[in-house]
């Protein structure tokens, strides 16, 4: 599977870079886990990656020496973020919601196991979110607009 990314660059997140990025022992980037209570009374737990981590692949933050840079100056000026759903739908974000915010992370995984097919690949899950409409399923595209 792909996410595309587009900003003031354009990239792409394909899966094995993702279980790559979420599973690195020594990166700036750390990996989030976070349990939630299902409707029926059972526990989720999700693991994944920050929105910001896939974000800093096309804010131009990155640099010589390393990939996974996040633009903090970009950021502060201000921008928005949509995560878009295979079919369609979108949740939109302030870059200041984002920014390095572990809170907000994309989960490829569900009590251990990768999502099904109507969640997954990857679902925008995590405290953080605003409200559950910003919870996306089959996250397909990330996009940044209103750029400074």
């Amino acid at each position: 599977w792909e996410i595309n990314l587009e900003g003031l660059e354009k990239a792409v997140m394909d899966r094995s870079t993702f279980e790559s990025t979420a599973t690195c022992p020594v990166t700036p980037h750390p990996s989030r886990k976070w349990e939630s209570e299902a409707k029926d009374g059972s526990i989720e737990a999700y693991e994944g990656v920050g929105l910001w981590v896939l974000v800093s692949m096309v804010d131009g933050g990155d640099s010589p020496e390393g990939h996974y840079r996040f633009n903090r100056e970009l950021a502060e000026a201000g921008y928005k973020v949509q995560v878009f759903a295979k079919d369609g739908y979108v949740a939109e974000f302030s870059s200041e919601e984002i920014a390095y915010n572990n809170d907000i992370f994309l989960a490829y995984l569900k009590n251990g196991k990768p999502l099904d097919e109507d969640d997954g690949p990857v679902k925008l899950v995590g405290p953080g979110l605003p409200s559950k409409k910003h919870s996306v399923k089959q996250v397909a595209l990330i996009r940044l607009i209103e750029l400074p």
